[in-house]
């Protein structure tokens, strides 16, 4: 996933604004205008400079960590289990056959690697505003660091918490009970992972809207975004992986990721277009 970042990212690094330069759009620009283009263009080169490398060189380490922990870190048994009142009132959605808990566990999983994908398509494909090449390559920075913001902060919570997932009950009974029964994330239960991610995809797709300015299309984007990480969450309960808590705390922790972070990294807005040049209305 984050390879799939890293790549983007480079590519539109490397591809250039792909814009006309003003004098080329406007041969009749005053020299106000040409003034005010280069300062314009003054400030986008100090920004991308500054931006460049700071955020990439905590979404490295902070990955590693992750990577660390999840596989050097060893979680046997369970510190919490069973299920609060709240999650009680949301059993009754965890499906009755094996078959059942399966189909809803894939459907999760391919919802997951479409908010990974949902971000990094936005940013590299969308083609409004100028300097596209460049605005890509600030979007998917910032999600890169989101990502890898939510991603540590899962790992080491799962590791922390150590609650042992909804199945757990079924398989101390049955062994066979579910095929994840001599998993090693039985005991990782809290957060959802898959919430956590799915909603720092969607509201990514939803900050990039904020920084660009809003529009009918964006406005679209953001909200089918966070339909489909609220059905991601639904699905882990479906699924019995996860806690009606695990999939809320897994939420707020996906949304504050990935709509603050961009929100912090590039604090004011991205270059828009410039609105079409008004003709006045002259009689004969």
């Amino acid at each position: 996933m984050f390879f799939l970042f890293f790549a983007s990212a480079s590519a539109a690094a490397q591809s250039g604004p792909g814009e006309p330069s003003p004098m080329a759009e406007r041969p009749d620009s005053t020299q106000a205008d040409v003034e005010a283009a280069e300062e314009r263009g003054a400030t986008e080169g100090t920004d991308e400079e500054r931006l460049r490398a700071w955020p990439w060189a905590l979404s490295v380490p902070f990955l590693a960590m992750s990577l660390t922990i999840e596989f050097t870190v060893e979680v046997d048994r369970a510190r919490w289990s069973g299920a609060g009142r709240v999650d009680d009132g949301f059993r009754s959605w965890v499906r009755d056959t094996p078959d059942g808990r399966r189909r809803a566990d894939a459907a999760s999983d391919v919802l997951l690697y479409t908010m990974f994908a949902a971000p990094v398509l936005d940013a590299v494909l969308w083609r409004d505003g100028p300097n596209r090449s460049r605005n890509a390559y600030r979007l998917l920075t910032a999600d890169a660091l989101a990502f890898s913001v939510e991603t540590l902060a899962m790992v080491a919570t799962k590791v922390a918490f150590r609650r042992a997932r909804p199945y757990d009950a079924g398989c101390r009974d049955d062994p066979d009970y579910m095929g994840k029964c001599d998993s090693d994330s039985r005991y990782r239960g809290f957060v959802s992972g898959h919430t956590a991610a799915a909603f720092t995809g969607a509201s990514l797709v939803c900050a990039h809207q904020r920084l660009r300015g809003l529009s009918p299309l964006g406005r679209v984007e953001c909200v089918a975004s966070l339909l489909f990480a609220s059905l991601t969450g639904a699905l882990r309960i479906v699924s019995e992986n996860h806690y009606f808590a695990d999939v809320a705390t897994g939420a707020i922790v996906g949304f504050l990721s990935g709509f603050l972070i961009p929100l912090y990294v590039y604090p004011r807005e991205l270059p828009r277009p410039e609105p079409p040049p008004r003709f006045a209305r002259t009689g004969w």
